[in-house]
């Protein structure tokens, strides 16, 4: 309060998100990212494996059937 009894308000400029926001959001799409490679990695991992042995053997030039 001000010495007349008023109310005073700071103005709060919002313009942009502040630092803590940002580390807020990196620290979610970290866990998101590394959730999404847990889950998934280990059903992939076998296609995964597959796909490069099929581009090597391409490029080797022994490759004699569909991968």
């Amino acid at each position: 309060m001000s010495e007349d009894g008023k109310v005073v308000r700071r103005r709060h400029d919002e313009r942009g998100a502040s630092l803590t926001e940002y580390a807020l959001m990196l620290a979610l799409i970290a866990v998101v990212a590394f959730g999404a490679v847990g889950f998934f990695g280990s059903s992939t991992g076998g296609k995964l494996d597959k796909s490069s042995s099929c581009i090597s053997r391409a490029y080797a030039g022994t490759s004699t059937g569909p991968c």
